[in-house]
C-alpha cells in the first residue's frame, strides 16, 4: 500500500512550471487548502450530487 510519505510518490513530477495559468489551475484543483481549492471541491461535490439526483428518477 502506498502512503503519502512513500518515496515512490513524487507530487512535484506532474506539477507545471511556476507563474503559468496551468500552475494556477493545478493549485486550485489539487491543493484543497486554498480558498479557491475549497470552492472548487464544494462546487464539484454539488455538481456530482445534482447529477445523481437528476438521473435517479429516470430509472423508475
Amino acid at each position: 500500500m502506498l502512503t503519502m510519505s512513500d518515496p515512490m510518490i513524487d507530487k512535484t513530477q506532474n506539477k507545471p512550471p511556476e507563474n503559468n495559468w496551468r500552475n494556477k489551475l493545478y493549485i486550485i484543483i489539487f491543493e484543497a487548502d486554498t480558498p479557491a481549492g475549497k470552492l472548487f471541491d464544494e462546487v464539484l461535490i454539488f455538481t456530482i450530487l445534482l447529477s445523481v439526483i437528476v438521473v435517479i428518477p429516470t430509472y423508475n
